[in-house]
């Protein structure tokens, strides 16, 4: 969780499924297999202070492949980096 300003905890769901949960600044959650896909998947981040982001449904996690995730930014605007 590399998100600034009063962001609380942060969770981040897969296709509405819980991956990462309740992750305090500067810490990170373990890791966690989801299915990988040809079809693009939801990754929605929500705020326990500041409610759900908007929701990016623009990313392809392809099969037997491994991802890390980091939201980081301001509170205003935080983004996903996915590598």
């Amino acid at each position: 969780n590399g998100v600034t300003g009063s962001a609380g905890t942060l969770t981040l769901t897969a296709n509405t499924a819980p991956i990462g949960n309740g992750i305090a600044a500067g810490a990170a959650s373990g890791y966690v297999s989801v299915a990988g896909s040809t079809n693009p998947m939801i990754l929605k981040l929500s705020s326990s202070t500041n409610g759900a982001f908007p929701a990016d449904a623009t990313n392809v996690l392809s099969p037997n492949a491994v991802y890390t995730v980091l939201a980081g930014g301001p509170i205003s605007a935080p983004q996903l980096l996915i590598r």
